[in-house]
């Protein structure tokens, strides 16, 4: 260890001779490899393998010696151990497999009770869900229909209580003017007030003549009647718009005939529309699509306007007269908007 090889050397030749003068083969051979390792640390691999291989002798023989004297009782422990060893495992083993194949079954056992419980209440979840969902479209099926009819409803009323009050405050006026005149003829009066009242008279069933088809019209544009449909929708754009700084485009696709009450429902739809960009979007730009797709004739109205939170709007007599026009043939509309990024109007009606 303090690498003082050379007195090594001399005191491990001491300790072979004097070993080998006793005969303590353990200590000879415990010197022979001292020897081997002091003569490899000095790079004398020679002696080194010179001395290992006469160490390697000693040890053999020892081993040798002892294992003779050895053998046959270790052979006969270990082959007997050996055995009950085996003997032992086997019966482990067995029982082992009789524990896990019990155990097993308990677990399958348990795995499928837990597997039906599962699906019975997942069921029992899925049918309660479902119930609850048809529950609530059920529900707010009739709270549609209900807002639907309700909407119809309000729509005919106060269309027929302005057709009512036309009637009243225009027509109804001027007829019991001309009642009052044709009263006075029955009367003798001067021939020269007979003429004024007939002037009168003519003026006023002019007047009323004029107010009656007025009226019509509001309820079955003029356009309509005498134009075919697209050139009626193009001429509504142009006039609401002309005075207007907005630029619009509008896609008219529809080549089929429609019903009086859909073309109606429709240009109807689209003036209130307008009138609302006009009064409240503050637009630039328009862009107006009506087209069919498979059965269905769709309308959309876009605008580049400020738009408005859909919470937000308010319920005026203009949306509620448009959802109560397009209810009645059976239609859907709907309205996306946001603050700053415009409003898109859709109108489905099935045809």
């Amino acid at each position: 260890m303090k690498e003082d090889y050379v007195d090594a050397l001399a005191y491990l030749q001491k300790g072979i001779v004097i070993s080998s003068k006793i005969d303590a083969k353990k200590l000879l051979m415990e010197s022979y490899f001292q020897l081997t390792n002091v003569y490899e640390k000095m790079s004398d691999y020679k002696n080194a393998y010179k001395y290992h291989k006469i160490y390697s002798q000693i040890k053999d023989s020892l081993f040798n010696e002892r294992s003779m004297k050895k053998n046959v009782e270790i052979q006969t422990k270990y082959e007997t151990e050996k055995k009950e060893k085996e003997i032992q495992i086997q019966a482990l083993k067995i029982s082992e497999q009789a524990l896990l194949l019990n155990n097993n079954k308990k677990l399958n056992f348990i795995i499928i009770i837990l597997f039906l419980l599962l699906v019975i209440i997942g069921w029992a979840i899925f049918l309660r869900y479902r119930i609850k969902q048809q529950t609530l479209l059920k529900s707010e099926m009739l709270k549609q229909s209900e807002l639907r009819t309700n909407a119809i409803i309000q729509t005919q009323e106060q269309e027929r209580k302005r057709i009512a009050q036309d009637l009243h405050d225009g027509i109804g006026h001027k007829l019991t003017a001309i009642k009052i005149n044709f009263e006075k003829l029955t009367k003798n009066i001067p021939f020269s007030k007979q003429e004024i009242i007939f002037e009168q008279t003519e003026h006023l069933l002019n007047e009323t003549h004029k107010e009656v088809r007025t009226l019509a019209h509001t309820m079955m544009p003029k356009a309509l009647q005498e134009k075919e449909f697209l050139a009626a929708i193009s001429d509504l754009v142009e006039q609401t718009l002309a005075n207007s700084l907005l630029k619009y485009s509008i896609k008219n696709e529809i080549s089929i005939e429609l019903s009086s009450s859909i073309q109606l429902c429709v240009y109807r739809v689209l003036q209130e529309l307008l009138n609302n960009i006009i009064k409240h979007a503050q637009a630039t730009e328009i862009a107006i699509q009506i087209f069919k797709n498979k059965d269905t004739l769709i309308m959309m109205v876009e605008d580049n306007g400020i738009g408005f939170q859909m919470n937000s709007i308010t319920d005026g007599i203009g949306l509620r007269n448009i959802e109560g026009r397009v209810a009645a043939l059976k239609g859907i509309f709907l309205i996306e908007s946001f603050p700053t990024k415009g409003t898109i109007a859709t109108v489905r009606i099935k045809l």
